[in-house]
């Protein structure tokens, strides 16, 4: 190798180490509270990718704060052990577009859907959604995933430390429903009263045989279904992996 190819190579490894250091600089905070002008809405519109909106304890309702969609790949965290998004039984709280989203210690309530995800709907193709110590109760989508629904093929979809309490779809997935995969994690989470037509818990597509879901050490208690009240899929023998 040449003095010259040296140089420029070197020249474009400073580059792109310089750009790695901006990204990290540049990622930033923003904390609001239920009373925060514009709500969560703005603060997603504010933000930047990377960016991390952290919740103060408090009941955040209304158009600002529910019935949103989020297009940028962010965190979103909640800071004490109070912090509620309410849809009041009227309003989906979360229909996420984005490729890569984080949503840690938050309540979710009373979020409702005339099609799926009564909470949250993660609609992206090939994204990574992480969803961390969070509460879903009374959530309802009329035809499918009562709390959370993902469809399309995420690339990698994990739940862990959540609870799940009185969420219901009228189709399919009280709890959770889950499209193409290929890779789904379910860990130390509780799933409790939840009802659907199929899968009271969880629906996972019965008709790819790629999809792998993983479920540990997590409890599933008086969930209903007219087909399979905690678990329903197809492959349910060879794709999912359950341990204690």
């Amino acid at each position: 190798m040449n003095l010259k190819m040296k140089n420029i190579l070197i020249i474009l490894l400073i580059a792109t180490l310089a750009i790695s250091m901006l990204s990290a600089v540049s990622a930033k905070n923003i904390t609001i509270n239920s009373k925060t002008s514009g709500g969560l809405k703005k603060a997603i519109d504010t933000a930047k990718n990377g960016d991390t909106i952290i919740l103060k304890n408090g009941v955040y309702k209304g158009k600002n704060n529910v019935d949103l969609t989020i297009y940028k790949n962010i965190t979103i965290k909640g800071k004490g052990s109070k912090v509620v998004l309410d849809g009041q039984g009227k309003k989906q709280i979360f229909y996420i577009s984005s490729k890569k989203i984080s949503i840690e210690k938050i309540q979710f309530k009373n979020g409702k859907s005339n099609t799926n995800g009564g909470a949250i709907q993660y609609y992206p193709d090939k994204g990574t959604l992480n969803v961390k110590n969070c509460v879903f109760t009374n959530n309802k989508a009329n035809i499918q995933a009562g709390a959370i629904g993902v469809t399309f093929s995420a690339k990698k979809v994990t739940i862990s430390g959540c609870k799940f309490t009185n969420n219901k779809a009228n189709k399919c997935g009280g709890a959770i429903f889950m499209s193409e995969g290929p890779s789904y994690t379910v860990s130390k989470c509780t799933f409790t009263s939840n009802k659907a037509d199929e899968g009271g818990a969880i629906w996972y597509n019965p008709n790819v045989k790629t999809v792998k879901l993983t479920i540990k050490d997590s409890n599933f208690k008086k969930n209903s279904a007219r087909n399979a009240a905690a678990i329903f899929g197809k492959y349910i023998g060879k794709n999912v992996k359950i341990s204690p």
